[in-house]
């Protein structure tokens, strides 16, 4: 059985491309390892009672390799995604999404934001920044939904009216922007 040394390259310290070699090399070792479990599992069944315990003792081994080769695998595709984001940092954006998907942050809100913020161990600074991008992000997700139909409610406002509403969303609007900075 072949041994599989799978520390010997801290992920930590792999680039982008080292990433996706080493994620196809465990790729190709692991579609190997899972044809030499078919085999065996195969083997097993048409083999008498003296080698059953063989076969199982070279099966345990080959599904201890393929775990390993899987958790490896998993580890090195969240890295190859976190340069994008963190872990914490992809936590957080749903936490801030779902706090702030009815365009308003309530206490409960607020305080599950602060206590993900402190329970990852999230500067401030980086926490209202993603709070911002996700505000900027649900806006842009209302506007895509907006078909100009929409505005047919609007045909029995006088135009101070559609003025007021449109004061009310610009001075929130720079209310967002400034609480954001």
């Amino acid at each position: 059985m072949m041994d599989l040394d799978l520390t010997e390259n801290n992920p930590m310290s792999q680039d982008k491309a080292e990433i996706q070699e080493e994620l196809e090399h465990l790729k190709n070792l692991l579609t190997i390892a899972h044809k030499n479990r078919r085999t065996l599992e195969e083997q097993q069944i048409k083999s008498g009672s003296m080698l059953r315990l063989e076969l199982n003792n070279q099966l345990s081994d080959i599904k201890a390799e393929i775990q390993e080769l899987e958790e490896r695998k998993n580890s090195l595709e969240i890295q190859s995604v976190e340069e994008d984001y963190s872990l914490a940092e992809a936590e957080y954006r749903v936490m801030a999404a779902e706090a702030w998907e009815n365009s308003y942050l309530t206490t409960l809100g607020i305080a599950q934001l602060e206590l993900t913020r402190l329970r990852l161990q999230m500067p401030l600074e980086k926490a209202l920044q993603i709070q911002h991008e996700v505000r900027v992000n649900l806006v842009r997700d209302i506007f895509r939904t907006i078909h100009s139909n929409d505005f047919r409610i609007l045909q029995g406002v006088s135009n101070r009216g559609v003025e007021r509403i449109y004061k009310a969303i610009r001075l929130n609007y720079r209310e967002f922007l400034v609480s954001a900075q």
